[in-house]
């Protein structure tokens, strides 16, 4: 994780919450401001041509120079009730400066007043015209709620038979509206953006009379087979991340293409905080895409394209382990500054973070807070699996999975005894992600550490 990104995410922390509950978001909403004026970066990048379809404005930005004949419609997010906000516009100025492409934005009527199937109708009218003014690809893409809508429409599109988009482009999408995944209340806490309560509320306004899981506000439910290509820049840190991997597990099991970009420590729509390195490396990669350029390999991201999860039962038995030939030992991974550490679901399913251990005699330790979801995991099944890995848990190819059996030690003695084996380890870095933390959170957040070692024989 950057500094900068750290930093931003810690000034996230202190700002109210757009989305706290459902009477706020009444309270908030009510007293809402137009949209952001169009940024000073903008103008000098693109001329501004301004529309209205079916009484609704729709904004075209044309570059000013390298212009390639590219077409992207842009969906903004803001939870259905905000409209575009000053990020909006830096994310779409990087995107111009990148990849020369021409911007169409509509400004969708906003809940409660308007619904998902007023947006719908404005969607194709501008669709349609997009795609028949264009020479060039044209690339549909959202942010968060209006990501949702982009999906909503390519998919709406193939039912039509109409002409796809030559990929779909996806910031931190808002894939059901319900926000009812299992993974959601554990995120929660480690989002600085996002409450549920008033999102859900606004998602209820949203879909008004349709069902709450429609395809038109709830993508994930919806048919995932034949679509174009999807690209989806995800933070770690965001409510909506475990439907972003469940929409990469569903589109890869219905045999279509889906790049799933997930950046650990990131927060919902980091796009928008150009100056972190993780939004510039995202954006880099779009750009590519929107010229249809061979994308560079990113080497500090945890996941890339997510094949379907195989349960551990049905896993083939390791036999390598790239020039060893084996799985390292804990005690060797001990030696490792970070370690990607996989705890289970009770699906089976394997759930790999990046994590600081240490040697604990012939045990390796991790140390975690209490709260956290690998713990909880680890109270309904004990084994673990652990590989070397960098900062943002990309595990070197060809290297196999140590297994392990992990002890939770939640005893004050224990956890300071051991405390101190990361000290010593990790110095000055460990003193300050502990209190940027406890900055963050306004505490200290309990710890635990686990004890791993070999499985029994």
């Amino acid at each position: 994780m950057s500094l900068s990104m750290a930093v931003t995410r810690l000034l996230l922390r202190l700002q109210p919450t757009r989305t706290k509950d459902a009477s706020s978001l009444v309270a908030r909403v009510s007293a809402r401001t137009p949209a952001a004026p169009i940024s000073r970066e903008i103008l000098r990048l693109a001329t501004v041509e301004e529309l209205r379809v079916g009484g609704q404005r729709v904004i075209r930005l044309t570059p000013r120079t390298g212009a390639t004949g590219a077409q992207l419609v842009y969906l903004h997010g803001g939870a259905y009730v905000y409209s575009l906000v000053t990020p909006h516009w830096q994310i779409l100025a990087r995107l111009i400066a990148l990849s020369g492409v021409t911007v169409t934005v509509p400004f969708y009527g906003l809940a409660p007043e308007h619904s998902a199937k007023d947006a719908y109708e404005l969607l194709d009218e501008v669709w349609a015209d997009t795609a028949r003014r264009s020479d060039g690809p044209v690339f549909v893409g959202g942010d968060s709620a209006g990501g949702a809508l982009a999906l909503g429409l390519a998919m709406r599109l193939r039912d039509a038979q109409q002409p796809q988009p030559r990929a779909v482009i996806l910031f931190s999408p808002w894939l059901d509206i319900t926000l009812g995944n299992p993974e959601v209340p554990g995120l929660a806490k480690r989002d600085p953006m996002l409450a549920r309560a008033g999102l859900v509320t606004a998602g209820q306004w949203w879909a008004d009379d349709l069902d709450l899981r429609s395809p038109l506000v709830s993508p994930l439910f919806g048919d995932l087979t034949g679509l174009p290509p999807l690209f989806v820049y995800q933070g770690g840190r965001d409510l909506l991340a475990a439907d972003a991997q469940e929409l990469a597990r569903k589109v890869s099991a219905a045999g279509g293409r889906i790049e799933l970009r997930f950046y650990t420590n990131a927060f919902h729509v980091f796009v928008g905080a150009p100056w972190t390195p993780e939004a510039k490396r995202a954006l880099a990669h779009v750009g590519s895409v929107l010229r249809g350029d061979k994308a560079p390999r990113d080497r500090k991201l945890r996941t890339m394209t997510p094949p379907p999860a195989t349960p551990p039962s049905s896993r083939p038995p390791s036999s390598s382990s790239g020039a060893s030939g084996a799985p390292a030992t804990l005690t060797q991974l001990s030696g490792e500054k970070f370690a990607s550490l996989t705890t289970f679901r009770k699906t089976g399913v394997g759930v790999p973070t990046p994590v600081w251990v240490a040697r604990d005699g012939d045990a390796l330790i991790v140390v975690t807070p209490s709260e956290s979801g690998k713990v909880k995991r680890l109270r309904n099944n004990s084994r673990v699996e652990l590989a070397p890995c960098n900062r943002t848990g990309k595990v070197p190819e060809g290297a196999l999975p140590t297994e392990g059996v992990a002890e939770i030690l939640d005893a004050p003695a224990d956890v300071e005894r051991l405390t101190r084996a990361f000290r010593e380890k990790y110095g000055l870095e460990y003193r300050v992600v502990m209190l940027v933390e406890r900055i963050a959170a306004r505490r200290q957040k309990p710890r635990v550490m686990l004890r791993i070692t070999p499985p029994a024989a």
